[in-house]
């Protein structure tokens, strides 16, 4: 490294050299801001969450705080779980999912699992079976983990024989019934009975 052609280039530069390196200090330092702030927001809101959890009086009130405040945050998302829950509780399923948009572009597998199941439920409670069918197919297919693509799979195929497409339900518990590993193992097995006889497979 030539020292002296460094410096002898910094001389000849001196207002660019000196207006590039604010510029570097002024965007470190706002990465750094941001990040502090957004450390501080997570932290925020995650103690909102909190205080609602531990029994605050104003707890419903926190949790739509949460969900109008932070919608796209993984306490956001849980706040607006917990109200849909909350609502269903009470008998009021058209308020209920109203809640279960917020949890759609979730990355966090379970919060991602309940949009597929809750959504799916309110499609089918509407009468859009084939929507309510189309999202369990969905959710299968966002996870590798076996407990929770069988879960999917047996409650699409129980759809399907309640609507009597019995040949796709036939299929779907099939391979859920002869995979040992599976959880749900026992439940395909005594709706594949069923699906044999709806099916007149003997």
């Amino acid at each position: 490294m030539d020292v002296q052609k460094i410096l002898a280039y910094v001389k000849e530069n001196r207002d660019n050299v000196i207006l590039g390196a604010a510029i570097l200090l002024l965007l470190i330092g706002g990465g750094i801001y941001y990040l502090n702030q957004n450390r501080k927001k997570q932290q925020d809101v995650q103690v909102l969450y909190i205080r609602a959890m531990m029994g605050d009086p104003n707890a419903l009130n926190l949790l739509k705080t949460l969900v109008s405040s932070s919608p796209k945050t993984f306490w956001g998302r849980m706040a607006a779980l917990d109200l849909m829950l909350a609502e269903l509780f009470q008998g009021k399923e058209k308020s209920a999912a109203g809640y279960v948009k917020f949890l759609k572009d979730a990355k966090n597998p379970i919060l991602k699992g309940a949009y597929y199941s809750y959504g799916a439920s309110f499609k089918m409670s509407a009468g859009s079976v084939d929507d309510g069918v189309r999202m369990l197919k969905d959710g299968e297919g966002t996870t590798e983990y076996i407990t929770v693509k069988d879960y999917f799979r047996v409650r699409r195929a129980q759809v399907l024989l309640n609507e009597g497409r019995y040949d796709e339900a036939y299929g779907i518990l099939k391979d859920v019934a002869e995979n040992y590993d599976s959880p749900y193992r026992e439940d395909a097995e005594a709706l594949l009975r069923r699906a044999k006889l709806l099916k007149g497979v003997k």
